[in-house]
């Protein structure tokens, strides 16, 4: 008599990642991913690696990060990191 094949285990559902509570400062421009970007770039992450963590496509990386930029009228991407970082509504280094 021949043994059925042992069932294979179910794989894992995938663990959905929970979205971050809603702390925009009062008075700040900027959406939570415009926040979440300019802290990463604010820490040194790339744009691919911030979209890596932070579950989000590269354009759209790319495209908060413009937005901000121009929300908060910066000339370039470091001026906008430098105001919000000086708004404190971001710390230097703060993306992990």
């Amino acid at each position: 008599m021949v043994t059925p094949p042992a069932p294979r285990p179910r794989p894992a559902p995938p663990r959905a990642v929970p979205a971050p509570p809603d702390r925009r400062p009062a008075g700040c421009p900027l959406s939570r991913t415009e926040l979440l970007v300019l802290a990463a770039a604010a820490a040194g992450e790339t744009s691919a690696d911030a979209a890596a963590r932070l579950c989000l496509s590269y354009e759209t990386v790319r495209t908060a990060r413009r937005r901000a930029r121009a929300r908060l009228g910066a000339r370039t991407p470091e001026h906008a990191i430098a105001l919000a970082v000086a708004a404190g509504w971001i710390t230097a280094g703060s993306a992990r």
